[in-house]
């Protein structure tokens, strides 16, 4: 965990792996009518180690009840390579 910080809607966990390239995630949770939610999760990653690598920034949407048991199960994950471009913004390194 890197950072965590709150904003106007709740709080932004933010996380990071350095494995030699670059990738980051940020959790987006806000308090709705009393239950936690994990709104929507922005992950940051790199296209390699290339001095022309970009990096993706993949917004997914998410709307899960943090107290759902099934939470890790129902979580999307970063989009498949192969659409990133079609799918994702890209940000030059």
């Amino acid at each position: 965990m890197v950072d965590i910080q709150g904003d106007e809607a709740g709080f932004v966990i933010t996380t990071a792996f350095m494995d030699g390239g670059y990738y980051e995630t940020e959790y987006y949770i806000s308090l709705v009518d009393g239950s936690w939610m994990l709104n929507d999760t922005i992950f940051r990653i790199s296209s390699g180690n290339e001095e022309d690598a970009v990096v993706y920034v993949c917004t997914v949407k998410q709307d899960i009840d943090m107290s759902d048991p099934e939470l890790l199960y129902r979580m999307a994950k970063i989009p498949e390579e192969s659409i990133r471009k079609e799918v994702c913004l890209i940000e030059d390194r």
